[in-house]
């Protein structure tokens, strides 16, 4: 009877040190960092923008504002963890809510669509949004933008 118990405590100790000894955890971003590239992607599609307006109100002397972005209610529906260009990454799904607060006026967009990709360094504490760019070899190449820490 003893025997047997010290059989089943070696087996769960092995069991133990095997799963612990199982490789590298993947490496996922946190809350924080997700809505830091949410903040950063937003950013750059209103610089975009304002940059198309500028460009067609040089002519009626039109300068456009660029929004306070606040972003809100951020909900992770899956972490895909993956490799981008050797480096560990993910790619980020959900929904999150953004406000964007004009001179004269404030627009909530709820339930806007998160899906993004985020590239860390090899100890997993500095991201970086990373945005696939199209190639002719049909593979994708990545530009990658520094997240504020």
């Amino acid at each position: 009877m003893v025997k047997r118990i010290m059989g089943a405590i070696a087996a769960l100790m092995l069991i133990g040190i095997l799963t612990a000894c199982g490789g590298p955890k993947a490496l996922l971003p946190n809350q924080r960092t997700v809505r830091q590239a949410i903040a950063l992607q937003v950013t750059q599609t209103q610089q975009a923008l304002a940059q198309q307006i500028q460009t067609y109100g040089r002519a009626k002397d039109v300068s456009p504002a660029l929004p306070k972005i606040k972003i809100r209610h951020v909900e992770i529906r899956d972490q895909e963890p993956l490799q981008i260009e050797g480096q560990p990454a993910a790619h980020v799904q959900g929904t999150y809510e953004v406000t964007l607060k004009f001179p004269h006026q404030v627009v909530t967009q709820t339930e806007s669509v998160l899906d993004l990709y985020l590239q860390a360094d090899s100890d997993g504490k500095v991201w970086r949004l990373a945005v696939p760019q199209p190639s002719a070899d049909g593979q994708p190449t990545w530009q990658t933008y520094g997240l504020s820490s």
